[in-house]
């Protein structure tokens, strides 16, 4: 997953919701008295939300995390360009290990519902515990089951420019509350032709009860839950999205 997308991901509009975070987060971390002097980004992705908080803060240690091998390899490149340091891991973020505590981990743009278990959600708030200091933070965002329930179902053309044009064909399980999205790609190489892409991806939908749960059996304090950053706003059950703040005790 990712290994064939990477490329459009990084150059498509996917990268402007991490832009949009990266933009209110300082903002964010002052208004609820946040202070940080090293941050990990887990499903960092090609890093965009790394490369910004860094340019902002150049004292911040910052380092990024994915399971993707593609993915990092564009993080490192674009890091490279800008004459950043910031470190990346590939790794899975369910058991990830980088023999350090960090002030505040954070995962962004749904990642967190491609863990399709509790089982495996319960293992990655104990890895991310495991690494934070003591009163570090752990802030993450998933999509609510009221929105991988009505806006992945159905087929639609997500993006077309001249390089590419990408469609998307979702379905929703009701059973286990899965939604699965098929993306398929046609990107016109060098000689005219196109080529064909496929991946699947699949993303699990949890009740704020449960997430609440998990969090609590892990030791981690919620300080609260919004449904959007700016300006804040609390959470309710059927938001499309839900953005959570949690503390190590």
């Amino acid at each position: 997953m990712y290994e064939n997308f990477a490329e459009i991901y990084s150059k498509g509009e996917y990268t402007s919701y991490s832009q949009s975070i990266s933009e209110v987060f300082p903002i964010l971390l002052n208004y609820l008295k946040i202070k940080s002097n090293n941050i990990l980004d887990i499903a960092c992705g090609e890093g965009t939300f790394c490369r910004n908080i860094k340019i902002q803060n150049p004292l911040i240690e910052v380092e990024g995390l994915d399971i993707s091998n593609k993915m990092i390899e564009i993080a490192n490149g674009k890091t490279k360009d800008l004459n950043l340091n910031i470190k990346y891991y590939v790794q899975n973020m369910i058991d990830f290990k980088t023999n350090k505590q960090y002030d505040l981990i954070t995962s962004w743009f749904d990642s967190i519902n491609y863990i399709n278990s509790e089982e495996e959600l319960n293992k990655l708030f104990k890895s991310v515990y495991n690494h934070l200091k003591k009163n570090g933070y752990f802030i993450f965002d998933i999509n609510s089951i009221y929105a991988l329930s009505n806006i992945w179902p159905g087929e639609r053309i997500q993006n077309e420019n001249e390089d590419f044009i990408e469609i998307h064909s979702g379905d929703f399980n009701f059973e286990n509350n899965i939604a699965t999205l098929k993306i398929i790609i046609f990107k016109k190489l060098k000689n005219g032709t196109y080529k064909k892409i496929e991946e699947y991806h699949k993303e699990k939908g949890y009740t704020l009860k449960t997430i609440k749960n998990i969090l609590r059996k892990n030791n981690f304090q919620i300080i609260n839950i919004y449904s959007c950053l700016d300006p804040l706003i609390k959470a309710q059950e059927n938001d499309n999205r839900y953005y959570i703040f949690a503390k190590k005790d």
